[in-house]
């Protein structure tokens, strides 16, 4: 972050190469990088000026992209975490229902026994009936909305334990909340 405030307190212009091609300023800041500060003192100004500011333009948008990568990791680090753990609840709730994962193996089983029979003649015989198979798909269909609504709610607690996100877009996006941050 206070690389790129630094670079940023060039106020180098965001179109400034838009004219130039992409390999030309990259030579040009591949050249201002392997000069010596003093080397590049002795240069005229107009060349001195335009390989520092390529170097300075080329740095400014890797060190966005390094941290834009960055805070994409650090989401997906949160998201999964907390996944993991609504996982881990569910998987305790499931396994508090006695005999669901027997049903679910006699029904696949008769599926694949007879797989063009139809459900009815299949199927329900197998889970007690119509009424039982549909309880199953109407349980099925709850979990997976409240394991939605399970994560959603732990990202939220998740993100809000942290106030570095703002910051750190605000940054990035280019207007930092606090200059006496600099």
């Amino acid at each position: 972050m206070n690389k790129l405030q630094r670079v940023r307190r060039l106020e180098l212009p965001a179109d400034l190469f838009a004219d130039v091609s992409e390999k030309l300023v990259e030579a040009w800041r591949a050249r201002a990088s392997k000069e010596y500060p003093a080397n590049l003192e002795r240069m005229k100004p107009p060349r001195r000026l335009t390989l520092l500011a390529a170097l300075c333009h080329v740095r400014h948008t890797e060190i966005t992209d390094s941290l834009v990568d960055l805070f994409i990791q650090l989401v997906l680090k949160i998201n999964t975490r907390a996944e993991r753990k609504v996982d881990k609840e569910l998987d305790a709730d499931v396994k508090k229902i006695r005999g669901k994962e027997g049903m679910l193996l006699r029904v696949a089983e008769a599926a694949l026994s007879e797989p063009s029979g139809t459900v009815r003649r299949v199927i329900c015989p197998v889970v007690g009936g119509e009424k039982t198979l549909k309880a199953l798909a109407a349980e099925a269909a709850a979990n997976e909305a409240r394991y939605k609504a399970r994560v959603r709610t732990v990202l939220r607690s998740s993100y809000s334990g942290v106030d570095t996100g703002g910051l750190a877009y605000s940054t990035v996006a280019g207007s930092p909340r606090s200059p006496t941050g600099w």
